[in-house]
Formats: C-alpha cells, sequence, structure tokens
C-alpha cells in the first residue's frame, strides 16, 4: 500500500520569480487562445504593480470569487486584485473590470494534513457589474467520473520549453485513475485527476492554481495541486466535497443569479503581481 504524503506543504515564497511568470502551480500544456468572452466567469488573480497572472478564479456573484486557498494565503490577498472581462492578462484591453480583494473566506484551516482544504473565496469590492464579457458562473453540485470529457482553463506555460504565452488557454481532457497523477493516495473524496489523454497530453502547469474545470459547462472544481513533471496530470479540488460550506457563503452574501446587464459602471483600476507560493510536491512512499 502505497503512502501518500505532502513533502512541500509549508510553501516556499518565490517572489523573485513573479516577473518571469512561474506563479502558483498549474498551467494549461497545449492548449489554444481562449475567444474573447468565451469564459466571461473566469478572472485573472494578480498583485497591485504588474499586470501578469498569478491565480485564476470563478466569478460566481458580484462579490464572491471562488479559487484555491494557497492563492489567496494571509496576508497576501490584501494587495491583490481581480481581473475580469479579459482574456489578455498583461492587456486588459476595453470593457475590463477590477476589484480589490477585501476579505478570504477558507473552507477549513489551511495550510493543512493533505491539503484537503485548499478552497476559499475571495470577497471583492467594489461589485463587478455584469456585461456581455463579464458574468456570475451558476452554482451547481455536480460530479464527475473516470473518462468524463471536461474543459480546463488557464493563463501561462504552454508547452515542454516552458513558453508563457499572456492569451488564456482552453483545452479539453479527461477525468483520470489518480495514478495519472502519481497520486494513488489522495484523498479520493476530495480530489479528482484531469489529464488529457490524447498525445500531445493537456494539462495544467505553473500558474493556474484556483482557475476552473468546467463539466457539460459548470464548474466540477479548481487547480490544486500535483507534481510538475512529465506526463501528470493535476489534482483539482472538488467543489462538491465543499458543498454545504459554499451554501452557506452564498447565503451569507445573499447570491441570487442576476441578469445580463451591459454598459454598467465598468470600472478600471492598476495592474497587480502576486507573491507566489510554488506548492505542493506529492511524494509516493512504499
Amino acid at each position: 500500500m502505497l503512502k501518500f504524503t505532502l513533502v512541500m506543504m509549508i510553501f516556499v515564497y518565490l517572489i523573485c520569480e513573479t516577473h518571469s511568470n512561474q506563479m502558483g502551480w498549474g498551467r494549461i500544456f497545449h492548449g489554444s487562445n481562449a475567444p474573447f468572452g468565451r469564459y466571461p466567469f473566469v478572472v485573472s488573480l494578480q498583485e497591485k504593480g504588474i499586470k501578469a497572472s498569478s491565480c485564476g478564479g470563478t466569478l460566481l456573484s458580484s462579490k464572491l470569487i471562488i479559487t484555491a486557498a494557497h492563492c489567496i494565503v494571509h496576508p497576501y490577498w490584501e494587495g491583490m486584485i481581480a481581473v475580469a472581462g479579459t482574456v489578455n492578462a498583461e492587456n486588459w484591453g476595453k470593457g475590463h473590470q477590477t476589484a480589490n480583494i477585501v476579505k478570504v473566506i477558507q473552507s477549513g484551516p489551511f495550510p493543512v494534513e493533505d491539503n484537503v482544504n485548499d478552497l476559499a473565496m475571495a470577497v471583492v469590492a467594489p461589485d463587478f457589474v455584469e456585461t456581455d464579457f463579464i458574468k456570475f458562473m451558476p452554482y451547481h453540485r455536480i460530479s464527475v467520473n473516470i473518462n468524463d470529457e471536461v474543459e480546463i482553463i488557464g493563463w501561462g506555460i504552454i508547452n515542454e520549453s516552458n513558453k508563457t504565452v499572456s492569451i488564456l488557454q482552453y483545452a479539453k481532457a479527461q477525468v483520470n485513475d489518480f495514478r495519472i497523477c502519481s497520486a494513488e493516495d489522495a484523498a479520493h473524496e476530495v480530489f479528482v485527476c484531469v489529464r488529457g489523454n490524447i498525445r500531445p497530453y493537456t494539462f495544467p502547469r505553473y500558474g493556474d492554481s484556483g482557475s476552473p474545470g468546467l463539466y457539460k459547462g459548470k464548474i466540477f472544481g479548481v487547480v490544486s495541486m500535483g507534481i510538475p513533471k512529465g506526463d501528470n496530470g493535476a489534482l483539482y479540488a472538488k467543489l462538491s466535497y465543499h458543498h454545504h460550506w459554499i451554501e452557506r457563503i452564498l447565503k451569507k452574501y445573499k447570491y441570487t443569479q442576476l441578469k445580463l446587464r451591459t454598459n454598467e459602471g465598468i470600472r478600471h483600476s492598476g495592474p497587480i503581481w502576486i507573491v507566489a507560493w510554488f506548492f505542493c510536491v506529492f511524494s509516493i512512499i512504499e
């Protein structure tokens, strides 16, 4: 029986790496450029001062973003913003909106053994406003199974040469057995292993932590962790595992499905970069 352990659960700061975009974990290998407006609920989490994406997130309402807990660790989230309405993490373009992260709500103690609470909500201000290119993702409790086809999304490294791009990437992938992620002893009720099964394989890599995985247009999880080498897939934190917590937060913040509104209160703000956490290397020990 293999014993699963996280040998780097205390994350290492990579402040010197932020300008080179080696931030967080998980970027889409072998993806395609996302057309503007295809994923209007996806936001780029950045830190003030530099236009570079450190993590991704999903707008659930005008003031709530769901992402990975390790993306918004205290106190670094206090200097972060969310950028919506763009597919370009560097040149946001006309119609984008930004908001400050003013509060973080964790799903449980974090860091914690086995990383089971790597999910959090960022509360933002001012509120985001829906437009043709900014929308809120309706939350539904969904489950995925092995071989289900999913969509993966993220900014950054796209091939084995560590080439980065500023345009949001997307790709098709599949839910896999945990051995594809070299994580047989990961908590199966908490995570799901995702990787494309057709060469060239598609999978997340550095910098896309917190970005959503989609199944039939609905979010099933966010990029959490994995072994960043070879053809390994990545572990996504299941939203279904945290369903009751998510419902409580949505209720507290009076979550509603708002009708599409256009040309309302477009806001602009300064750029930002995040202090990264190079994170979650798995050790598989006999």
